[in-house]
């Protein structure tokens, strides 16, 4: 990936199709070299949420750009445009995929840590028009979104039950779970 900028003060975007700008990066005079990604999919061990993605690996493989305005609903005559929210999917040297959503609130990456993720992207961003890899990168993330703000919930419900408690341990503090007889 190459990363450019039209100015100083201006946030650095990538040189492809995509040409996503990274938030926050305004004042860095060299273009940034790593992102931290969310890590999603079926995985198999237990992992960090996150982890730092190098940018200067990545290999530009599609985009999932929104396209034409479309009806909100069915017999509407609003329309609806989703340019602020743009999508690149790349390529990692370890034959991982990374998403990139740029949209108001930022920039988020995802890292698609499947051993079958590079055929299944490869395959959809060679059938798939942009507006439709926009639509199921759209639904990735927001689905992703969706289940860690659930989650979020489920664990402050619990604090303010007062099935949770903060407790240190040899020196580490550690959340636990009360059961009933607590």
């Amino acid at each position: 990936m190459i990363l450019q900028r039209e100015g100083e003060g201006l946030n650095w975007h990538t040189d492809d199709p995509a040409k996503l700008y990274l938030s926050n990066t305004g004042d860095f005079s060299e273009a940034p070299t790593e992102l931290s990604a969310f890590i999603i999919g079926r995985g198999g061990v237990v992992r960090p949420a996150t982890r730092v993605v190098k940018l200067e690996g990545l290999r530009f493989m599609g985009h999932g750009l929104f396209g034409e305005s479309r009806p909100c609903s069915y017999g509407s005559s609003t329309r609806w445009t989703g340019d602020a929210y743009k999508f690149g999917i790349y390529e990692e040297p370890v034959k991982r995929i990374v998403i990139i959503r740029t949209d108001g609130s930022g920039t988020t990456a995802y890292a698609i840590d499947e051993t079958d993720a590079l055929e299944t992207w490869q395959k959809l961003v060679a059938a798939l028009p942009s507006e439709v890899l926009w639509n199921l990168c759209m639904t990735l993330s927001n689905t992703y979104r969706k289940g860690r703000a659930d989650e979020r919930q489920v664990v402050l419900q619990q604090f303010l039950e007062g099935k949770l408690r903060k407790r240190r341990r040899r020196g580490v503090v550690q959340v636990v779970a009360l059961n009933e007889s607590q």
